[in-house]
């Protein structure tokens, strides 16, 4: 689902070789020969399968809070209800 979003990169050679060498290969695990991981994306759908809200960014540490997708959720709702 990420790839379909766009929202997942490619792993570079030296995390790969990071990775490796903790017995963690993603290719195996993504159940293809893609080295990719997803970013942290936090996304809103309607009832009708409408994306109204999307957020990504690919600093993972940067993660958004959960009270900022709940009032984006509500002024979706309220201008879906108006």
């Amino acid at each position: 689902m990420a790839g379909q979003f766009g929202v997942r990169y490619n792993v570079d050679a030296d995390l790969r070789a990071l990775y490796l060498s903790h017995n963690v290969d993603l290719a195996e695990y993504n159940g293809d020969d893609s080295w990719t991981l997803p970013m942290p994306t936090r996304v809103i759908v309607d009832a009708k399968g409408t994306i109204c809200h999307i957020r990504m960014n690919p600093d993972y540490r940067d993660r958004v809070d959960p009270a900022d997708t709940l009032a984006e959720a509500r002024k979706i709702l309220t201008a879906e209800i108006s």
